[in-house]
């Protein structure tokens, strides 16, 4: 676990990212939120050994990230599965044996979540892959400590 300074903002954006290399990644993902002025939690999980640039980047720009270890999934789970070269279908974490990554980096960010004190206003988990933002994802919306109903999608 690296954990950034407290941002001025309690919102939160969460992903997994645990391939071995990710820089275009995370300059398209990190680098597009705070050019377009998110002051938030952005929380990742990542390659255990991300190459020292990437880290450089990532503590440069304030983010969270856990080491995510992978493993072979429970074979419970892929019995009548098709064989995937597809990591997120293929794979679990350690820990999370019974959920591939496709559906545990929900878990994850879940816990990870949790674990954030100062992480009080809104959320969200993201795929990391094939994303950038134009602007603050939550700048539309309510203070969430006023908001009637959470959102979900």
């Amino acid at each position: 676990l690296h954990k950034a300074p407290t941002p001025p903002s309690g919102n939160a954006i969460l992903g997994l990212a645990s391939y071995p290399k990710f820089k275009d990644g995370w300059m398209k993902l990190v680098g597009s939120l705070r050019t377009n002025g998110y002051e938030g939690h952005i929380i990742v999980g990542v390659h255990p050994e991300i190459p020292q640039d990437e880290r450089d980047y990532l503590d440069k720009m304030g983010v969270t990230y856990y080491a995510v270890e992978t493993v072979n999934c429970s074979q419970a789970i892929l019995k009548g599965v098709s064989q995937t070269g597809n990591r997120v279908r293929a794979k679990c974490s350690r820990g999370l044996e019974n959920l591939k990554l496709e559906w545990g980096r929900y878990e994850m960010a879940r816990r990870w979540l949790r674990a954030c004190d100062t992480c009080t206003g809104w959320s969200m988990v993201i795929d990391t892959r094939d994303i950038f933002f134009q602007q603050d994802p939550f700048a539309s919306l309510e203070d969430a400590d006023d908001a009637r109903q959470d959102l979900m999608f």
